[in-house]
């Protein structure tokens, strides 16, 4: 019971510290008077409580989340960190299959916020995994469930959001994905280090998008931030290796080409994903109501900005990315022209 009380006593603080829940008000209820053990109060000033629970081993946690029954309200908040902390120790099976159990849990009692954030760790992981079918069936799970809590303004739902975001890239749905991406990003600053392992992936799954829309400053800031919170949390697990990985993605993008942007343009975005299929450009210029050397001149300008020469890298590196499934079929016979040697303007 005590265990419960220490997890409970975290969490609350934890979502406090965070905005998600008000501050409880002094006057709302007599001061606490613990039968069981002592309260040393020390010096002046607001009040802290120091939690020794939150630095037990992992097999006391589990005993503690293992105790709640399964009607219990703190028991998916309890799952979902459970679950995060496996993944932030590369244990992806055991944390998804946590995670699992964290969703159903807060679908039976009603856990809106952790509902979110579980399903949409969730989604990520299959993408990570390959599993884009499940990681799209998530991230629009994990889209209404915020749209349906009226979840918006909660910081939390941030992670959930860039998931939605990073879904909407993968079909080529542009001006969806940004929209995520401006409403995810807008509740970053809410988002610290009060909840570490939180407030950095979601920056990091974040950068990775705005990788994908060619908008180095957005995703050069979300690194910045990225690195303020390890430095302040630096035990969290693979996420460290997440920001070095965002460094190198940042790194790598093609310099400006086009009036000091390298981003493609509206035209381009949306004959990305198409260029993965087995259309030639004459049937890809007819889906689109647009000739065929239209869409030869927006393939080369593809291929410079992505820094390639051919449509077959073009397809290779745009998969790299998560702008289209690498595993989507496609056609060897090619018009022999799609294979351009230069794309020097």
């Amino acid at each position: 019971m005590f265990k419960k009380i220490l997890f409970a006593a975290a969490m609350t603080a934890a979502l406090v510290a965070n905005g998600a829940l008000p501050a409880p008000a002094s006057a709302q209820a007599p001061a606490f008077q613990p039968t069981r053990f002592t309260v040393t109060v020390e010096g002046t000033g607001p009040d802290l409580i120091l939690i020794p629970g939150l630095t037990s081993s992992r097999h006391v946690w589990d005993q503690a989340v293992a105790s709640l029954p399964n009607d219990d309200a703190w028991l998916p908040a309890a799952l979902l960190v459970q679950g995060a902390s496996a993944l932030l120790l590369g244990e992806v099976d055991r944390g998804d299959a946590i995670l699992e159990q964290a969703v159903e849990r807060a679908t039976r009692n009603g856990a809106t916020e952790t509902h979110a954030i579980a399903v949409g760790e969730r989604s990520l992981v299959a993408a990570t995994r390959g599993d884009l079918r499940a990681a799209d069936d998530l991230a629009e799970e994990a889209q209404r469930v915020v749209e349906q809590g009226e979840l918006g303004e909660y910081p939390s739902s941030a992670l959930a959001l860039a998931a939605s975001a990073r879904s909407k890239l993968r079909h080529g749905q542009w001006d969806r994905a940004r929209r995520q991406l401006g409403a995810a990003t807008q509740l970053t600053p809410h988002l610290s280090y009060a909840l570490p392992w939180l407030a950095l992936q979601t920056r990091l799954e974040l950068g990775d998008a705005y990788v994908t829309l060619r908008d180095r400053d957005a995703a050069q800031q979300m690194l910045e931030e990225a690195r303020g919170i390890l430095a302040a949390r630096p035990s969290l697990g693979v996420l460290a290796e997440g920001v070095e990985r965002l460094e190198r993605e940042i790194t790598a993008m093609p310099s400006a080409q086009d009036s000091g942007s390298s981003g493609l343009t509206r035209a381009e975005l949306r004959l990305l994903p198409m260029l993965s299929t087995h259309l030639s450009f004459k049937e890809i210029g007819e889906r689109l109501h647009v000739s065929r050397n239209t869409i030869k001149t927006q393939a080369i300008s593809v291929y410079r900005k992505l820094g390639v020469s051919s449509r077959s890298e073009a397809v290779a590196v745009a998969a790299d990315l998560g702008l289209v499934e690498a595993t989507e079929a496609r056609s060897e016979h090619l018009e022999l022209d799609e294979r351009i040697a230069s794309v020097a303007p």
